[in-house]
Protein backbone atom coordinates (compact mmCIF):
# COMPACT_ATOMS: atom_id res chain seq x y z
CA UNK A 1 0.00 0.00 0.00
CA UNK A 2 1.27 3.44 -0.92
CA UNK A 3 2.18 5.68 2.00
CA UNK A 4 0.63 9.10 2.47
CA UNK A 5 3.92 10.75 1.49
CA UNK A 6 3.92 8.85 -1.81
CA UNK A 7 0.30 9.76 -2.50
CA UNK A 8 0.99 13.42 -1.81
CA UNK A 9 4.09 13.33 -4.01
CA UNK A 10 2.20 11.75 -6.89
CA UNK A 11 -0.63 14.25 -6.50
CA UNK A 12 1.82 17.15 -6.42
CA UNK A 13 3.60 15.93 -9.54
CA UNK A 14 0.23 15.54 -11.22
CA UNK A 15 -0.78 19.08 -10.28
CA UNK A 16 2.49 20.51 -11.56
CA UNK A 17 2.11 18.56 -14.78
CA UNK A 18 -1.44 19.93 -15.13
CA UNK A 19 -0.16 23.46 -14.64
CA UNK A 20 2.71 22.87 -17.07
CA UNK A 21 0.41 21.58 -19.81
CA UNK A 22 -1.99 24.47 -19.37
CA UNK A 23 0.85 26.99 -19.29
CA UNK A 24 2.21 25.60 -22.55
CA UNK A 25 -1.25 25.70 -24.14
CA UNK A 26 -1.85 29.26 -22.94
CA UNK A 27 1.56 30.45 -24.12
CA UNK A 28 0.88 29.07 -27.59
CA UNK A 29 -2.39 30.99 -27.77
CA UNK A 30 -0.76 34.08 -26.30
CA UNK A 31 1.91 33.95 -29.00
CA UNK A 32 -0.85 34.14 -31.64
CA UNK A 33 -2.33 37.17 -29.90
CA UNK A 34 1.06 38.83 -29.59
CA UNK A 35 1.92 38.35 -33.28
CA UNK A 36 -1.37 39.89 -34.40
CA UNK A 37 -1.36 42.77 -31.87
CA UNK A 38 0.83 45.25 -33.84
CA UNK A 39 -1.39 45.14 -36.95
CA UNK A 40 -4.54 45.35 -34.82
CA UNK A 41 -3.30 48.39 -32.92
CA UNK A 42 -2.11 49.97 -36.18
CA UNK A 43 -5.57 49.50 -37.70
CA UNK A 44 -7.20 50.98 -34.60
CA UNK A 45 -4.82 53.96 -34.55
CA UNK A 46 -5.17 54.77 -38.25
CA UNK A 47 -8.95 54.50 -38.52
CA UNK A 48 -10.53 53.53 -35.19
CA UNK A 49 -14.08 54.06 -36.41
CA UNK A 50 -13.80 51.53 -39.25
CA UNK A 51 -15.45 48.12 -39.14
CA UNK A 52 -12.06 46.61 -39.90
CA UNK A 53 -10.60 47.98 -36.67
CA UNK A 54 -13.53 46.70 -34.59
CA UNK A 55 -13.36 43.23 -36.14
CA UNK A 56 -9.60 43.08 -35.55
CA UNK A 57 -10.03 44.09 -31.91
CA UNK A 58 -12.69 41.43 -31.36
CA UNK A 59 -10.45 38.78 -32.89
CA UNK A 60 -7.58 39.86 -30.62
CA UNK A 61 -9.89 39.73 -27.60
CA UNK A 62 -10.88 36.15 -28.51
CA UNK A 63 -7.21 35.12 -28.66
CA UNK A 64 -6.51 36.71 -25.27
CA UNK A 65 -9.59 35.09 -23.73
CA UNK A 66 -8.52 31.76 -25.19
CA UNK A 67 -5.08 32.14 -23.60
CA UNK A 68 -6.70 33.05 -20.29
CA UNK A 69 -9.30 30.28 -20.32
CA UNK A 70 -6.76 27.56 -19.51
CA UNK A 71 -5.13 29.33 -16.58
CA UNK A 72 -6.44 30.71 -13.30
CA UNK A 73 -8.21 27.52 -12.19
CA UNK A 74 -7.80 26.37 -8.55
CA UNK A 75 -4.73 24.25 -9.34
CA UNK A 76 -3.07 27.18 -11.12
CA UNK A 77 -3.89 29.53 -8.26
CA UNK A 78 -2.44 27.05 -5.79
CA UNK A 79 0.74 26.79 -7.86
CA UNK A 80 1.14 30.56 -7.62
CA UNK A 81 2.04 29.99 -3.99
CA UNK A 82 5.20 28.04 -4.91
CA UNK A 83 8.33 30.15 -4.22
CA UNK A 84 9.94 31.75 -7.29
CA UNK A 85 8.01 29.78 -9.91
CA UNK A 86 4.69 30.92 -8.45
CA UNK A 87 5.60 34.59 -8.81
CA UNK A 88 6.12 34.07 -12.54
CA UNK A 89 2.88 32.13 -12.93
CA UNK A 90 1.03 34.97 -11.20
CA UNK A 91 2.76 37.58 -13.34
CA UNK A 92 1.83 35.75 -16.52
CA UNK A 93 -1.83 35.37 -15.47
CA UNK A 94 -2.13 39.04 -14.53
CA UNK A 95 -0.54 40.11 -17.84
CA UNK A 96 -3.10 38.11 -19.81
CA UNK A 97 -5.95 39.45 -17.68
CA UNK A 98 -4.72 43.04 -17.96
CA UNK A 99 -4.42 42.93 -21.73
CA UNK A 100 -7.80 41.22 -22.13
CA UNK A 101 -9.44 43.91 -20.00
CA UNK A 102 -7.70 46.66 -21.98
CA UNK A 103 -8.93 45.33 -25.32
CA UNK A 104 -12.39 44.23 -24.23
CA UNK A 105 -13.41 47.14 -22.02
CA UNK A 106 -10.94 49.84 -23.02
CA UNK A 107 -10.79 49.67 -26.82
CA UNK A 108 -13.73 47.75 -28.33
CA UNK A 109 -16.36 50.18 -26.91
CA UNK A 110 -14.26 53.14 -28.09
CA UNK A 111 -14.23 52.26 -31.80
CA UNK A 112 -17.96 52.91 -32.46
CA UNK A 113 -17.87 55.89 -30.09
CA UNK A 114 -15.17 57.50 -32.24
CA UNK A 115 -17.32 56.89 -35.30
CA UNK A 116 -20.23 58.68 -33.69
CA UNK A 117 -17.96 61.54 -32.58
CA UNK A 118 -16.66 61.90 -36.14
CA UNK A 119 -20.22 62.13 -37.43
CA UNK A 120 -20.98 64.81 -34.84
CA UNK A 121 -18.28 67.08 -36.25
CA UNK A 122 -19.03 68.53 -39.67
CA UNK A 123 -15.98 69.69 -41.64
CA UNK A 124 -18.29 71.17 -44.24
CA UNK A 125 -20.40 73.52 -42.12
CA UNK A 126 -17.86 74.07 -39.35
CA UNK A 127 -20.30 72.96 -36.67
CA UNK A 128 -20.46 70.33 -33.93
CA UNK A 129 -23.48 68.40 -32.68
CA UNK A 130 -22.85 69.03 -29.01
CA UNK A 131 -25.58 66.64 -27.85
CA UNK A 132 -23.98 63.77 -29.74
CA UNK A 133 -20.58 64.63 -28.29
CA UNK A 134 -21.92 64.78 -24.76
CA UNK A 135 -23.63 61.40 -25.20
CA UNK A 136 -20.24 59.71 -25.79
CA UNK A 137 -18.60 61.13 -22.66
CA UNK A 138 -19.82 58.29 -20.41
CA UNK A 139 -18.66 55.56 -22.81
CA UNK A 140 -15.23 57.12 -23.20
CA UNK A 141 -14.85 57.76 -19.47
CA UNK A 142 -15.68 54.12 -18.72
CA UNK A 143 -13.18 52.98 -21.34
CA UNK A 144 -10.53 55.21 -19.75
CA UNK A 145 -11.29 53.71 -16.34
CA UNK A 146 -10.93 50.21 -17.83
CA UNK A 147 -7.52 51.09 -19.23
CA UNK A 148 -6.53 52.48 -15.82
CA UNK A 149 -7.58 49.17 -14.24
CA UNK A 150 -5.55 47.32 -16.86
CA UNK A 151 -2.49 49.41 -16.04
CA UNK A 152 -2.92 48.63 -12.33
CA UNK A 153 -3.11 44.92 -13.13
CA UNK A 154 -0.02 45.10 -15.34
CA UNK A 155 1.86 46.99 -12.62
CA UNK A 156 1.04 44.14 -10.21
CA UNK A 157 2.26 41.68 -12.84
CA UNK A 158 5.66 43.38 -13.00
CA UNK A 159 6.18 43.31 -9.22
CA UNK A 160 8.32 40.67 -7.54
CA UNK A 161 11.01 38.34 -8.79
CA UNK A 162 9.91 37.86 -12.39
CA UNK A 163 12.27 36.35 -14.96
CA UNK A 164 13.66 38.76 -17.55
CA UNK A 165 11.71 37.60 -20.66
CA UNK A 166 8.41 37.84 -18.82
CA UNK A 167 9.38 41.16 -17.21
CA UNK A 168 10.24 42.60 -20.63
CA UNK A 169 6.94 41.42 -22.12
CA UNK A 170 4.99 42.90 -19.22
CA UNK A 171 6.83 46.24 -19.54
CA UNK A 172 6.09 46.28 -23.27
CA UNK A 173 2.42 45.66 -22.53
CA UNK A 174 2.37 48.47 -19.97
CA UNK A 175 3.93 50.91 -22.45
CA UNK A 176 1.37 50.02 -25.13
CA UNK A 177 -1.60 50.36 -22.79
CA UNK A 178 -0.25 53.67 -21.41
CA UNK A 179 -0.11 55.08 -24.95
CA UNK A 180 -3.64 53.89 -25.71
CA UNK A 181 -4.86 55.25 -22.40
CA UNK A 182 -3.46 58.66 -23.31
CA UNK A 183 -5.43 58.73 -26.55
CA UNK A 184 -8.68 57.41 -25.11
CA UNK A 185 -8.36 59.62 -22.04
CA UNK A 186 -7.87 62.62 -24.31
CA UNK A 187 -11.06 61.77 -26.18
CA UNK A 188 -12.94 61.39 -22.91
CA UNK A 189 -11.70 64.80 -21.77
CA UNK A 190 -12.70 66.33 -25.10
CA UNK A 191 -16.19 64.82 -24.90
CA UNK A 192 -16.67 66.27 -21.42
CA UNK A 193 -15.14 69.66 -22.24
CA UNK A 194 -16.34 70.41 -25.77
CA UNK A 195 -20.06 71.04 -25.16
CA UNK A 196 -19.41 73.86 -22.71
CA UNK A 197 -16.28 75.07 -24.53
CA UNK A 198 -18.21 75.36 -27.81
CA UNK A 199 -21.05 77.36 -26.35
CA UNK A 200 -23.72 74.90 -25.23
CA UNK A 201 -24.70 77.22 -22.39
CA UNK A 202 -23.35 80.61 -23.55
CA UNK A 203 -21.34 82.04 -26.48
CA UNK A 204 -17.58 81.68 -26.10
CA UNK A 205 -14.68 83.80 -27.36
CA UNK A 206 -11.10 82.56 -27.74
CA UNK A 207 -7.78 84.05 -28.67
CA UNK A 208 -6.01 81.95 -31.33
CA UNK A 209 -2.24 82.48 -31.21
CA UNK A 210 -0.32 81.27 -34.25
CA UNK A 211 3.17 80.36 -33.02
CA UNK A 212 6.15 80.96 -35.30
CA UNK A 213 8.87 78.34 -34.64
CA UNK A 214 11.45 80.44 -36.52
CA UNK A 215 11.71 82.56 -33.35
CA UNK A 216 11.47 80.06 -30.53
CA UNK A 217 9.56 80.34 -27.30
CA UNK A 218 9.04 77.51 -24.83
CA UNK A 219 5.72 76.44 -26.39
CA UNK A 220 7.09 76.54 -29.95
CA UNK A 221 7.45 80.14 -31.11
CA UNK A 222 6.40 83.76 -30.80
CA UNK A 223 2.77 84.67 -31.32
CA UNK A 224 3.28 86.20 -34.75
CA UNK A 225 -0.40 86.28 -35.72
CA UNK A 226 -3.51 86.41 -33.56
CA UNK A 227 -7.17 85.78 -34.35
CA UNK A 228 -10.51 85.76 -32.61
CA UNK A 229 -12.50 82.52 -32.59
CA UNK A 230 -16.10 82.41 -31.41
CA UNK A 231 -18.28 79.41 -30.64
CA UNK A 232 -22.04 79.40 -30.12
CA UNK A 233 -24.05 76.18 -29.76
CA UNK A 234 -21.39 74.25 -31.63
CA UNK A 235 -20.86 76.66 -34.54
CA UNK A 236 -17.29 77.94 -34.77
CA UNK A 237 -16.48 81.21 -36.55
CA UNK A 238 -13.25 83.07 -37.27
CA UNK A 239 -13.47 86.70 -36.21
CA UNK A 240 -11.03 89.59 -36.23
CA UNK A 241 -7.40 89.05 -37.08
CA UNK A 242 -4.84 91.03 -35.11
CA UNK A 243 -1.12 91.67 -34.94
CA UNK A 244 0.99 91.74 -31.76
CA UNK A 245 1.06 95.54 -31.74
CA UNK A 246 -2.74 95.50 -31.35
CA UNK A 247 -2.34 93.77 -27.98
CA UNK A 248 0.98 94.92 -26.52
CA UNK A 249 0.17 97.03 -23.45
CA UNK A 250 1.33 100.62 -23.03
CA UNK A 251 1.91 99.81 -19.36
CA UNK A 252 3.47 96.35 -18.96
CA UNK A 253 2.05 93.81 -16.54
CA UNK A 254 4.27 93.09 -13.57
CA UNK A 255 6.45 89.97 -13.98
CA UNK A 256 6.91 87.50 -11.16
CA UNK A 257 10.32 87.49 -9.43
CA UNK A 258 11.28 84.30 -11.30
CA UNK A 259 10.24 85.79 -14.64
CA UNK A 260 12.19 88.95 -13.93
CA UNK A 261 15.28 86.92 -13.04
CA UNK A 262 15.24 84.99 -16.33
CA UNK A 263 13.46 87.27 -18.81
CA UNK A 264 13.47 90.80 -17.39
CA UNK A 265 10.13 92.55 -17.88
CA UNK A 266 9.38 91.13 -21.33
CA UNK A 267 6.71 88.55 -20.33
CA UNK A 268 4.38 91.33 -19.23
CA UNK A 269 5.29 93.80 -21.98
CA UNK A 270 4.84 91.89 -25.26
CA UNK A 271 2.35 89.22 -26.26
CA UNK A 272 5.16 87.71 -28.36
CA UNK A 273 7.03 87.07 -25.10
CA UNK A 274 4.36 85.79 -22.71
CA UNK A 275 5.57 82.24 -23.17
CA UNK A 276 9.19 82.89 -22.50
CA UNK A 277 7.98 81.19 -19.33
CA UNK A 278 7.33 77.44 -19.69
CA UNK A 279 4.31 77.82 -17.41
CA UNK A 280 1.64 77.93 -20.14
CA UNK A 281 -1.14 78.73 -17.69
CA UNK A 282 0.71 81.90 -16.66
CA UNK A 283 1.52 82.76 -20.29
CA UNK A 284 -2.11 82.34 -21.33
CA UNK A 285 -3.35 84.44 -18.42
CA UNK A 286 -1.01 87.24 -19.50
CA UNK A 287 -2.15 86.99 -23.13
CA UNK A 288 -5.82 87.05 -22.07
CA UNK A 289 -5.17 90.07 -19.84
CA UNK A 290 -3.47 91.91 -22.72
CA UNK A 291 -6.43 91.10 -24.97
CA UNK A 292 -8.95 92.35 -22.44
CA UNK A 293 -7.06 95.57 -21.77
CA UNK A 294 -6.51 96.38 -25.45
CA UNK A 295 -9.74 95.06 -26.96
CA UNK A 296 -12.14 95.53 -24.06
CA UNK A 297 -13.26 91.89 -24.22
CA UNK A 298 -12.77 88.99 -21.85
CA UNK A 299 -11.59 85.73 -23.39
CA UNK A 300 -12.87 82.29 -22.42
CA UNK A 301 -9.60 80.67 -23.43
CA UNK A 302 -6.33 80.79 -25.31
CA UNK A 303 -5.49 78.34 -28.11
CA UNK A 304 -1.88 78.19 -29.24
CA UNK A 305 -0.91 76.26 -32.36
CA UNK A 306 2.41 76.31 -34.19
CA UNK A 307 3.25 76.60 -37.88
CA UNK A 308 4.45 73.00 -38.21
CA UNK A 309 0.95 71.76 -37.32
CA UNK A 310 -0.21 73.08 -40.68
CA UNK A 311 2.02 70.56 -42.47
CA UNK A 312 0.23 67.69 -40.75
CA UNK A 313 -3.18 69.14 -41.55
CA UNK A 314 -2.30 69.68 -45.21
CA UNK A 315 -1.24 66.05 -45.44
CA UNK A 316 -4.88 65.18 -44.71
CA UNK A 317 -6.73 68.05 -46.42
CA UNK A 318 -4.55 68.55 -49.50
CA UNK A 319 -2.68 71.72 -50.57
CA UNK A 320 -4.01 75.28 -50.52
CA UNK A 321 -3.00 78.50 -52.25
CA UNK A 322 -2.39 81.74 -50.36
CA UNK A 323 -1.02 84.97 -51.83
CA UNK A 324 0.26 83.24 -54.95
CA UNK A 325 2.03 80.51 -52.95
CA UNK A 326 0.87 76.91 -52.96
CA UNK A 327 1.31 75.43 -49.50
CA UNK A 328 1.70 71.66 -49.23
CA UNK A 329 2.53 69.21 -46.48
CA UNK A 330 6.11 69.16 -47.74
CA UNK A 331 6.79 72.89 -48.12
CA UNK A 332 4.53 74.63 -45.59
CA UNK A 333 7.14 74.74 -42.80
CA UNK A 334 9.80 76.25 -45.07
CA UNK A 335 7.40 78.73 -46.67
CA UNK A 336 5.94 79.95 -43.37
CA UNK A 337 9.12 80.01 -41.29
CA UNK A 338 11.83 81.01 -43.73
CA UNK A 339 10.92 81.74 -47.35
CA UNK A 340 8.34 84.37 -46.43
CA UNK A 341 11.07 86.58 -44.94
CA UNK A 342 13.18 86.32 -48.07
CA UNK A 343 10.20 86.92 -50.35
CA UNK A 344 8.46 89.67 -48.36
CA UNK A 345 10.97 91.94 -46.58
CA UNK A 346 8.20 94.35 -45.44
CA UNK A 347 6.83 93.29 -42.01
CA UNK A 348 3.39 94.66 -42.90
CA UNK A 349 3.29 92.40 -45.96
CA UNK A 350 4.36 89.47 -43.79
CA UNK A 351 1.52 90.19 -41.33
CA UNK A 352 -0.98 90.32 -44.18
CA UNK A 353 0.28 87.01 -45.56
CA UNK A 354 -0.01 85.29 -42.18
CA UNK A 355 -3.54 86.67 -41.74
CA UNK A 356 -4.48 85.24 -45.14
CA UNK A 357 -2.94 81.89 -44.14
CA UNK A 358 -5.04 81.82 -40.96
CA UNK A 359 -8.23 82.47 -42.94
CA UNK A 360 -7.31 79.86 -45.53
CA UNK A 361 -6.57 77.23 -42.87
CA UNK A 362 -9.89 77.92 -41.16
CA UNK A 363 -11.79 77.53 -44.43
CA UNK A 364 -9.81 74.46 -45.51
CA UNK A 365 -10.12 72.56 -42.23
CA UNK A 366 -13.62 73.48 -41.04
CA UNK A 367 -15.35 73.91 -44.39
CA UNK A 368 -13.32 71.84 -46.85
CA UNK A 369 -15.14 68.53 -46.36
CA UNK A 370 -12.03 66.60 -45.28
CA UNK A 371 -12.12 63.36 -43.32
CA UNK A 372 -12.94 64.17 -39.71
CA UNK A 373 -10.95 61.19 -38.44
CA UNK A 374 -7.89 62.18 -40.46
CA UNK A 375 -7.98 65.81 -39.29
CA UNK A 376 -8.45 64.79 -35.65
CA UNK A 377 -5.58 62.34 -35.98
CA UNK A 378 -3.31 65.10 -37.33
CA UNK A 379 -4.28 67.40 -34.46
CA UNK A 380 -3.69 64.56 -31.99
CA UNK A 381 -0.15 64.09 -33.29
CA UNK A 382 0.42 67.84 -33.02
CA UNK A 383 -0.82 67.84 -29.41
CA UNK A 384 1.43 64.93 -28.46
CA UNK A 385 4.41 66.84 -29.88
CA UNK A 386 3.52 69.89 -27.80
CA UNK A 387 2.55 71.95 -30.84
CA UNK A 388 -1.02 72.56 -29.67
CA UNK A 389 -1.89 73.98 -26.26
CA UNK A 390 -5.15 75.09 -24.67
CA UNK A 391 -5.97 77.18 -21.61
CA UNK A 392 -9.49 77.80 -20.32
CA UNK A 393 -10.50 80.75 -18.17
CA UNK A 394 -13.19 78.76 -16.36
CA UNK A 395 -11.60 76.81 -13.46
CA UNK A 396 -13.71 73.66 -13.94
CA UNK A 397 -12.79 73.42 -17.62
CA UNK A 398 -9.17 74.28 -16.88
CA UNK A 399 -8.97 71.42 -14.38
CA UNK A 400 -10.04 68.96 -17.09
CA UNK A 401 -6.86 69.83 -18.99
CA UNK A 402 -4.39 69.42 -16.12
CA UNK A 403 -1.60 67.02 -17.02
CA UNK A 404 -2.89 66.50 -20.55
CA UNK A 405 -0.93 66.91 -23.79
CA UNK A 406 -2.61 70.32 -24.17
CA UNK A 407 -1.40 71.73 -20.83
CA UNK A 408 1.88 73.20 -22.08
CA UNK A 409 5.58 72.62 -21.30
CA UNK A 410 5.51 72.41 -17.49
CA UNK A 411 2.02 70.94 -17.38
CA UNK A 412 3.17 67.84 -19.24
CA UNK A 413 5.91 66.96 -16.74
CA UNK A 414 5.25 64.01 -14.42
CA UNK A 415 7.31 61.83 -12.08
CA UNK A 416 6.00 58.77 -13.89
CA UNK A 417 7.57 58.82 -17.34
CA UNK A 418 8.30 62.48 -18.12
CA UNK A 419 10.10 64.10 -15.17
CA UNK A 420 12.35 66.45 -17.19
CA UNK A 421 11.91 69.05 -19.91
CA UNK A 422 14.21 71.03 -22.20
CA UNK A 423 12.77 74.30 -23.50
CA UNK A 424 14.13 76.94 -25.83
CA UNK A 425 13.78 80.71 -26.18
CA UNK A 426 15.31 82.63 -29.07
CA UNK A 427 17.73 85.37 -28.03
CA UNK A 428 18.61 86.59 -31.53
CA UNK A 429 15.53 88.79 -31.83
CA UNK A 430 14.85 87.43 -35.30
CA UNK A 431 13.96 84.27 -37.22
CA UNK A 432 17.21 82.30 -36.98
CA UNK A 433 15.74 79.46 -34.84
CA UNK A 434 14.59 77.95 -38.14
CA UNK A 435 18.17 76.76 -38.65
CA UNK A 436 18.49 74.89 -35.34
CA UNK A 437 18.95 71.14 -35.47
CA UNK A 438 19.99 68.73 -32.76
CA UNK A 439 19.12 66.05 -30.26
CA UNK A 440 18.11 65.58 -26.64
CA UNK A 441 19.05 62.49 -24.66
CA UNK A 442 18.01 61.66 -21.12
CA UNK A 443 18.97 58.82 -18.80
CA UNK A 444 18.29 57.79 -15.23
CA UNK A 445 21.19 57.51 -12.82
CA UNK A 446 20.31 54.63 -10.49
CA UNK A 447 21.48 54.12 -6.95
CA UNK A 448 23.85 51.30 -6.04
CA UNK A 449 22.08 47.99 -6.54
CA UNK A 450 19.51 49.63 -8.82
CA UNK A 451 17.12 50.34 -5.96
CA UNK A 452 15.76 53.77 -6.77
CA UNK A 453 16.91 56.70 -8.87
CA UNK A 454 19.72 58.98 -7.74
CA UNK A 455 19.08 61.48 -10.51
CA UNK A 456 18.65 62.20 -14.20
CA UNK A 457 21.21 63.35 -16.74
CA UNK A 458 19.96 65.34 -19.78
CA UNK A 459 22.22 65.97 -22.78
CA UNK A 460 21.19 68.52 -25.41
CA UNK A 461 23.20 69.04 -28.59
CA UNK A 462 22.34 71.97 -30.85
CA UNK A 463 23.77 72.80 -34.28
CA UNK A 464 23.25 75.86 -36.48
CA UNK A 465 22.61 74.94 -40.10
CA UNK A 466 22.45 78.60 -41.12
CA UNK A 467 24.18 79.34 -44.45
CA UNK A 468 27.74 80.63 -44.19
CA UNK A 469 26.61 83.95 -45.70
CA UNK A 470 23.49 84.26 -43.53
CA UNK A 471 24.82 87.53 -42.08
CA UNK A 472 23.97 89.08 -45.45
CA UNK A 473 20.30 88.12 -45.14
CA UNK A 474 17.45 90.58 -44.46
CA UNK A 475 17.44 92.12 -41.01
CA UNK A 476 14.04 90.63 -40.12
CA UNK A 477 15.60 87.19 -40.58
CA UNK A 478 19.01 87.78 -38.94
CA UNK A 479 18.26 90.53 -36.42
CA UNK A 480 20.73 92.82 -38.15
CA UNK A 481 23.18 92.63 -35.26
CA UNK A 482 20.76 94.13 -32.71
CA UNK A 483 21.47 91.55 -30.00
CA UNK A 484 24.16 89.29 -31.47
CA UNK A 485 26.32 89.54 -34.62
CA UNK A 486 24.21 88.91 -37.72
CA UNK A 487 24.25 85.24 -38.68
CA UNK A 488 24.55 84.05 -35.06
CA UNK A 489 21.81 81.94 -33.47
CA UNK A 490 21.41 82.74 -29.77
CA UNK A 491 19.27 80.33 -27.77
CA UNK A 492 18.31 80.30 -24.12
CA UNK A 493 17.94 76.72 -22.86
CA UNK A 494 15.69 76.07 -19.89
CA UNK A 495 16.30 72.78 -18.09
CA UNK A 496 13.22 71.90 -16.05
CA UNK A 497 12.28 69.11 -13.69
CA UNK A 498 9.39 67.94 -11.56
CA UNK A 499 9.44 69.32 -7.98
CA UNK A 500 11.10 66.10 -6.74
CA UNK A 501 14.27 66.94 -8.70
CA UNK A 502 17.01 69.37 -7.72
CA UNK A 503 19.49 70.83 -10.18
CA UNK A 504 23.01 69.60 -9.55
CA UNK A 505 25.35 70.72 -12.36
CA UNK A 506 25.22 72.20 -15.87
CA UNK A 507 28.07 72.09 -18.38
CA UNK A 508 28.47 73.53 -21.87
CA UNK A 509 30.92 71.63 -24.06
CA UNK A 510 32.30 69.94 -20.96
CA UNK A 511 32.95 73.13 -18.97
CA UNK A 512 30.92 74.31 -15.95
CA UNK A 513 28.37 76.89 -17.09
CA UNK A 514 27.02 80.01 -15.48
CA UNK A 515 23.33 79.40 -14.96
CA UNK A 516 20.40 81.24 -13.47
CA UNK A 517 18.30 78.96 -11.27
CA UNK A 518 14.73 79.69 -10.19
CA UNK A 519 11.50 77.89 -9.36
CA UNK A 520 8.47 78.36 -11.64
CA UNK A 521 5.14 76.86 -10.55
CA UNK A 522 7.12 74.70 -8.11
CA UNK A 523 9.44 73.31 -10.78
CA UNK A 524 13.22 73.79 -10.64
CA UNK A 525 14.40 75.71 -13.73
CA UNK A 526 17.97 76.37 -14.85
CA UNK A 527 18.72 78.76 -17.73
CA UNK A 528 21.86 78.82 -19.86
CA UNK A 529 22.52 80.71 -23.11
CA UNK A 530 24.29 79.31 -26.18
CA UNK A 531 25.52 81.31 -29.22
CA UNK A 532 26.13 79.43 -32.47
CA UNK A 533 27.83 80.69 -35.62
CA UNK A 534 26.86 79.02 -38.92
CA UNK A 535 27.87 75.36 -38.79
CA UNK A 536 28.78 75.45 -35.09
CA UNK A 537 27.50 73.07 -32.40
CA UNK A 538 27.26 73.06 -28.62
CA UNK A 539 26.49 70.36 -26.07
CA UNK A 540 24.70 71.20 -22.81
CA UNK A 541 24.56 68.57 -20.07
CA UNK A 542 22.30 69.09 -17.08
CA UNK A 543 22.27 66.79 -14.04
CA UNK A 544 19.41 66.59 -11.58
CA UNK A 545 19.47 64.83 -8.21
CA UNK A 546 16.44 63.33 -6.51
CA UNK A 547 15.39 61.73 -3.26
CA UNK A 548 12.06 60.54 -4.70
CA UNK A 549 11.53 56.83 -4.01
CA UNK A 550 10.50 55.96 -7.56
CA UNK A 551 10.92 58.02 -10.72
CA UNK A 552 10.63 56.53 -14.18
CA UNK A 553 11.77 57.92 -17.51
CA UNK A 554 10.37 57.06 -20.92
CA UNK A 555 10.32 60.45 -22.65
CA UNK A 556 11.59 64.00 -22.36
CA UNK A 557 9.30 66.99 -22.89
CA UNK A 558 10.85 69.50 -25.29
CA UNK A 559 9.98 72.69 -27.13
CA UNK A 560 8.70 71.77 -30.60
CA UNK A 561 11.12 73.19 -33.17
CA UNK A 562 10.78 73.86 -36.90
CA UNK A 563 12.61 70.62 -37.63
CA UNK A 564 11.90 68.14 -34.81
CA UNK A 565 14.88 67.34 -32.61
CA UNK A 566 15.95 63.73 -32.20
CA UNK A 567 14.76 62.54 -28.80
CA UNK A 568 16.97 59.71 -27.56
CA UNK A 569 15.39 58.23 -24.45
CA UNK A 570 15.23 54.55 -23.57
CA UNK A 571 12.40 53.73 -21.13
CA UNK A 572 13.98 53.28 -17.71
CA UNK A 573 13.11 52.84 -14.08
CA UNK A 574 15.23 52.14 -11.01
CA UNK A 575 14.04 49.50 -8.59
Amino acid sequence: MLGWATVIAVALIGCLAWVGVHATLSLSRMAEARSSAPSVIAAFSSDPASGTATAALRALKQRLDSAGSVIGDPLWMAAEGIPVAGENLRSYRLTVEGLSDAVGNGLIPVAPAIGRLSSALSLTSGSVDLGAVSAEAVTLSRATAALDTSLTTLAEASAGGVIEPLAAATTQAQTLVEELRGGVGGLATAARLLPSALGSDAPRRYGLLFANNAELRTTGGIAGALSELTADHGTVALGRQLTPTDLNPSEPFEPTPSERALFGTRTGAYVQDVDLTPDFARAAELAAAMWQRSQGEALDGIIRVDAVTLSGLLRETGPMSVGGVTLTADNATEQLLNAVYLRLPDPAAQDAFFADVTRAVYDKVLHGGSSTTAVLRALGVSAEQGRLSLWMAEPALRKELEGSALSGPLGRLAEAGSPVGVYFNDGTGAKMSYYLRGSIGAELVCRAGGRGAAGIRVTTRLTSTAPANSADGPWYLTGGGSFVPAGTVRTQLLLAGVPALQLDTVTVDGKPAEVATVAIAGHPIAAVTVDLLPGASATVVGSFATSAPRISLDRVIATPTATPLQLQVSPQSCG
